[in-house]
């Protein structure tokens, strides 16, 4: 999500910007994975007069991945993402005149089964997986785990170019 951060700071130095940066890692409960991010985006603009609230989430069935620190954290999040299939979700909300404009990118991505050696390196080099949502997203080198994609390329590296360009022509 770096470089939406870095575009959207150049196009629009003076909104506010909020980014969401932690997961917690429980299941939902009575709610979709979208909707933790819609809420999530309308409770940070509520308070301010004009400015843009970025969300990223990964979903594994009806539970959010965290944002892994330490290596037991990365080693939960690989073993809900191995051999899996799952839901990348990015939404941008903006604020202008008090009223929220929201964008939504759904992609679905499937991670590959890892041999011991590959978890190991993984593991091992925390600058691929320490900070990024659910472990992966923004970290480019983690593309040869991807085995399928359908929706957005960009979700695998943490934006959509294609849902920039849409924010950033409404201004």
């Amino acid at each position: 999500m770096g470089h939406a951060v870095s575009l959207i700071e150049a196009c629009c130095p003076k909104l506010d910007l909020i980014i969401y940066d932690q997961q917690p890692d429980a299941p939902l409960k009575d709610s979709q994975p979208k909707d933790v991010g819609h809420k999530w985006i309308q409770m940070s603009l509520q308070d301010q007069d004009t400015a843009i609230a970025l969300w990223c989430g990964i979903a594994c069935g009806q539970r959010l991945l965290p944002v892994p620190m330490t290596q037991d954290h990365m080693q939960l999040v690989l073993k809900r993402l191995e051999g899996r299939q799952h839901q990348i979700i990015m939404m941008i909300g903006r604020k202008v005149s008090n009223k929220v404009h929201l964008k939504t990118v759904v992609s679905r991505a499937k991670f590959k089964r890892l041999s011991d050696l590959e978890r190991k390196d993984l593991l091992n080099d925390q600058s691929l997986w320490q900070g990024k949502v659910g472990g992966c997203i923004g970290a480019p080198q983690q593309l040869r785990y991807i085995t399928a994609l359908n929706g957005d390329p960009g979700a695998l590296i943490g934006y959509s170019p294609y849902m920039l360009h849409n924010l950033m022509n409404t201004f």
